[in-house]
């Protein structure tokens, strides 16, 4: 069993499990779908977790246990919140973000095999009455902004899939993502030609740079 424990910075009451983009992967994050009500949203490279309070500090602990491991024990006041299955679709390090205010107090991440998917069990204590005391403290004219709630996230291997891989093209030329979304441009053919040219020009020179195999014979 591994384990790592953050404090998130929640705000606009949610906060994300999220996949780092390695190099040679396009972005493919999507937009939660709050609407759905449920309290674990899943999207490709991202777990968002919904808090009932919109803004404070939580405990976070990530957790990775083998496939015929136990679970951990985590004691009174926990439940389960949800469970959902998780597919890598990067390189598999797990971080803990919040919505604007970034990684977790430490920073901390968790690295899952990416040849599996993953049951991931999110348990939360303090949620069932979280919200209560925020307002309770706000009356007091006091405004809580720890202790409210608490939160472990277990990932278990559980099925098989291939391994995503970067793309090579993307390797090669960093100039196919867009910086602002981390997407594929969308390139007009005229780019698209001067992209081209580009690569058969250095393609020329390091074929120039290379010493001639038959030099001194």
């Amino acid at each position: 069993m591994e384990r790592h424990d953050g404090i998130i910075n929640i705000d606009y009451s949610h906060f994300y499990i999220t996949e780092r983009v390695e190099r040679g992967f396009e972005n493919l994050d999507e937009d939660p779908d709050f609407a759905s009500g449920r309290p674990v949203l899943m999207t490709p490279g991202q777990l968002t977790v919904c808090s009932c309070v919109q803004s404070h500090y939580a405990p976070v602990a990530l957790i990775s246990t083998g496939p015929d491991e136990s679970l951990p024990e985590l004691g009174e006041g926990w439940a389960l919140l949800d469970t959902v299955e998780y597919r890598p679709v990067y390189g598999g390090r797990m971080e803990l973000w919040g919505c604007t205010t970034g990684p977790s107090d430490p920073a901390v991440h968790l690295k899952v095999p990416t040849s599996r998917t993953h049951t991931v069990r999110v348990y939360a204590r303090g949620r069932d009455d979280a919200d209560q005391r925020f307002v309770e403290g706000l009356d007091r004219d006091e405004f809580l902004h720890e202790g409210l709630e608490e939160y472990v996230i277990v990932f278990t291997p559980a099925g098989w899939q291939e391994p995503p891989q970067p793309d090579e093209e993307l390797l090669r030329d960093s100039f196919l993502l867009d910086p602002s979304t981390g997407r594929r441009r969308v390139l007009h053919p005229m780019e698209q030609a001067a992209g081209e040219a580009a690569r058969r020009s250095m393609a020329t020179e390091r074929q120039a740079e290379r010493p001639d195999a038959n030099a001194g014979l």
